[in-house]
């Protein structure tokens, strides 16, 4: 397999996907260039090449259901979620889990592990983890996963570098997140233009705006703002992420409940099916509301206010944000404390993998089935390692 080829690969598929946005295609490079899991998180397409090309890799243990798609190290954060409560309400609460499903689909799981299990290796190499303790926490993240499916089906409590994101960003305020992104000018709060928000054509900025109108009716009732809460205040066009730099992602801000909590930041993402693969199966449906039906089948809480818009062919996953969100950062986890991480998220997607299964398998994986995964792992780790350094020369 020659790292050079796949390289090229990666970067014409780069200019394919930011060809109308040609700004974004450096601020990508910035991006991915940092690590070899950098790399990995932005090159997903990528990772389905080399599974084409190397079939020896898709093969695995049985189970089969819903999936990730696109699951990392860095795909799991805090975020505010509703639950249902007692008096039949919606109650917010912030908890740790997956947080990106826009790549989810139906398959085996074993995909999911071997995407998630080559993350950590890469992880562990970015911390200058010696090797057999990289390897020790590729089995530890696998052994807790099957814990869960084939066991009791919980998570235990989460160890203390996750409990301290959570605690973190419990104690954040909204008056914060507003005065990081926006701005008050002449009396009208407005996203502050930069690296962050761009301006909007007019006919972008209307078209945005119906899908937003949309998308509100499209809510329950229990969920759906006042009308006053919904007035739009601003639209802007988002710059984020690194996997999903090329599509489509828009910012709208509405009055909300006014002082001391309002004005309310909505994210309009641009959602597309996964890439073609023949171990997986993509539902009908538009791609966002595919991705809602994951996170239905998938998770008990769901991300706040979460639906769905169109704007003209592009289908769009909607939520509001809040001030309580961040993601795990793997690089700041202290090296004693790596171990108890990589068990949780095998935990939380074991957790995901047993809501939405399909097809349980007959027994639980064993010992050698776990092995295989982590050679698998290790030659998925060592391939995008040399290609991440073929295309740091040439891109």
């Amino acid at each position: 397999m020659d790292p050079f080829a796949l390289a090229r690969w990666q970067i014409d598929r780069d200019r394919e996907i930011t060809r109308k946005t040609p700004a974004l295609l450096e601020h990508k490079r910035e991006r991915m260039v940092c690590s070899p899991l950098a790399f990995l998180r932005g090159s997903t397409d990528l990772f389905h090449r080399i599974m084409a090309l190397r079939p020896d890799l898709m093969v695995g243990p049985e189970g089969d259901g819903w999936i990730i798609g696109d699951l990392h190290v860095e795909n799991f954060g805090a975020f505010l979620a509703e639950r249902p409560s007692r008096r039949g309400r919606q109650d917010d609460k912030v908890v740790f889990d997956l947080n990106d499903l826009d790549l989810a689909a139906q398959g085996p799981w074993h995909f999911d592990l071997a995407r998630l299990t080559t993350s950590l290796l890469l992880a562990a190499r970015d911390r200058g983890v010696r090797g057999d303790r990289a390897v020790s926490l590729a089995r530890a993240l696998l052994n807790s996963w099957r814990e869960v499916v084939f066991g009791e089906g919980r998570a235990d409590p989460a160890p203390s570098a996750i409990a301290k994101i959570v605690a973190a960003v419990s104690e954040r305020t909204h008056a914060e997140m507003l005065a990081s992104r926006t701005v008050l000018s002449h009396g009208a709060r407005r996203f502050v233009r930069g690296s962050r928000y761009a301006d909007l054509s007019t006919d972008r900025a209307l078209k945005c705006t119906r899908a937003f109108e949309s998308y509100l009716k499209g809510l329950p009732k229990a969920l759906r703002p006042s009308a006053e809460e919904s007035v739009i205040e601003d639209v802007a066009f988002r710059i984020a992420g690194t996997g999903s730099i090329g599509m489509l992602r828009v910012a709208v801000l509405t009055r909300g409940d006014g002082p001391p909590d309002g004005p309310w930041i909505f994210d309009l993402k641009e959602t597309a099916d996964p890439p073609t693969n023949p171990s997986l199966r993509v539902p009908d449906g538009a791609p966002a509301e595919r991705v809602v039906r994951a996170y239905r089948a998938c998770f008990d809480r769901v991300p706040r206010m979460i639906g769905t818009a169109r704007i003209g062919r592009r289908s769009m996953l909607v939520r509001r944000l809040s001030a309580q969100e961040d993601k795990l950062d793997i690089g700041s986890v202290d090296e004693d404390g790596l171990e108890a991480v990589a068990r949780h998220l095998g935990a939380l997607a074991g957790q995901a993998h047993r809501h939405g299964a399909a097809k349980r398998p007959k027994r639980p994986w064993r010992d050698a089935d776990l092995d295989s995964m982590v050679e698998r792992a290790l030659s998925l780790a060592g391939i995008h390692y040399s290609v991440w350094l073929a295309w740091c020369s040439l891109a």
